[in-house]
């Protein structure tokens, strides 16, 4: 998702849904498929 543009801190995702649940949400904004993919996976994790 870095390489996407979109900083994300590894122990925040770890640590607080809410915080992933958005970098996630903007993730999937970006409408690419190799990175739909990754927050598909991810949203099953915290979900």
């Amino acid at each position: 998702m870095a390489a996407r543009g979109i900083c994300v801190n590894e122990a925040m995702m770890l640590g607080d849904a809410d915080y992933a649940h958005q970098k996630l949400s903007q993730a999937s904004a970006l409408q690419d498929s190799t990175v739909d993919q990754l927050v598909l996976s991810m949203l099953d994790y915290f979900d």
